[in-house]
């Protein structure tokens, strides 16, 4: 389908040439992203055809890289031509941030080939060789695709660099990230060496108005059966505790592998400071061995 526009600039999307319709001397050639943008336009005749469209059917569909700036030298290609052409007003307009829309008010005709090439096809009465409008015309016409090969072959340059420079862009911003985190984790255990009180973790509960501490960390699912063994020492030896002291507690019945039945139990009552450190103790020691041994 061969498609003119204004009844004077025919559109031949089969070899990408926009003419004019009564002299077939004037004739310029387009890439084929730009045809492509064309057809669209034209398909979409007084609608706005958004980008993301143009670059899905004009450049992702046919595995070439689409962007802003392929579509924006695409669109003043073409603008270009058809002012090239003879066309001074505005036939392309620019929706921003949407797209782009064929003016509804162009007038757009279609021609068959066979009708363009047959004996009823509008006469053309082309200009002696060499007149000045045709060497003026194709000067211009020259003009435009040496422009138009010339901003190809940047872009082909100008991708890959660009596409290096983002990539390394990303490696630098992740190793910068990577860095930050582990400077935070860093100061983060200086800050726990430093602030950190180590007797948390073996504090168990609270008896009273003394906190019963144990002399190595207890595992979880020990801590009632240390607790009971604590209370029971306790009471058994009526241990009192009075503010400001602690209970300290340890005994070989949580800790032993072999379960005998006998074990050593200690306990420490101990007096703290205003830093929460024990400053005298008054120790309980009860060894249940010697019995369960002389047997």
């Amino acid at each position: 389908m061969i498609y003119v526009i204004e009844d004077k600039i025919v559109f031949n999307p089969e070899d990408n040439t926009l003419s004019l319709q009564d002299n077939t001397n004037c004739q310029v050639t387009i890439s084929n992203p730009a045809r492509r943008v064309l057809l669209l336009l034209i398909e979409r005749h007084g609608s706005v055809v958004q980008r993301d469209t143009l670059f899905q059917k004009v450049w992702d569909d046919f595995g070439l890289v689409s962007s802003n700036n392929n579509l924006n030298h695409c669109i003043s290609k073409l603008r270009k031509v058809i002012n090239t052409l003879g066309h001074s007003g505005e036939v392309i307009t620019t929706v921003p941030k949407v797209g782009f829309l064929l003016k509804k008010d162009i007038i757009i005709s279609t021609l068959d080939i066979a009708e363009s090439c047959g004996p009823t096809a509008h006469p053309v009465i082309p200009e002696p060789p060499g007149s000045l409008s045709d060497t003026l015309f194709q000067e211009q016409a020259t003009v435009l695709q040496n422009y138009d090969e010339e901003q190809t072959q940047q872009q082909s340059v100008i991708s890959p660099q660009l596409t290096d420079t983002k990539k390394k862009n990303i490696t630098n911003l992740l190793i910068i990230i990577a860095s930050l985190a582990l400077m935070m984790l860093a100061f983060a255990m200086v800050l726990r060496e430093q602030f950190y009180d180590p007797k948390d973790r073996l504090k168990i509960t609270t008896f009273g108005e003394c906190a019963l501490y144990s002399t190595a960390v207890i595992p979880p699912g020990q801590k009632p059966n240390f607790i009971r063994l604590a209370h029971q020492f306790i009471d058994k030896h009526k241990v009192t505790c009075s503010p400001g002291e602690i209970y300290v507690f340890q005994s070989e019945a949580i800790f032993s592998l072999i379960k005998t039945g006998a074990s050593r139990d200690f306990l420490a009552q101990c007096r703290v400071n205003s830093d929460n450190n024990a400053e005298a103790c008054l120790t309980v020691y009860v060894n249940n061995r010697k019995n369960n041994d002389n047997r």
